[in-house]
């Protein structure tokens, strides 16, 4: 089972399930979609959250998961 930081998180059923903080007002870069779950798009974004806003053009942002980082031994 995948950790739970890497499954996809549905600001549809849970608005305010949103990325954590980094060190600033910011999160760090994740993958999101944008649209709907019929039409949509991928996107990297990050949200603000001094703005209250995804740093996407488009702020209709319907979920969002964590980039699972590669493997360490996956340019050896």
């Amino acid at each position: 089972m995948k950790e739970s930081k890497y499954q996809w998180h549905d600001l549809r059923k849970n608005p305010d399930d949103l990325p954590k903080k980094d060190g600033s007002n910011e999160t760090e870069y994740v993958l999101v979609a944008i649209g709907c779950p019929d039409w949509h798009t991928w996107e990297q974004a990050y949200y603000d959250y001094g703005k209250r806003m995804w740093s996407t053009y488009d702020q209709n942002v319907f979920a969002w998961k964590y980039v699972e980082p590669f493997p360490d031994d996956m340019w050896n």
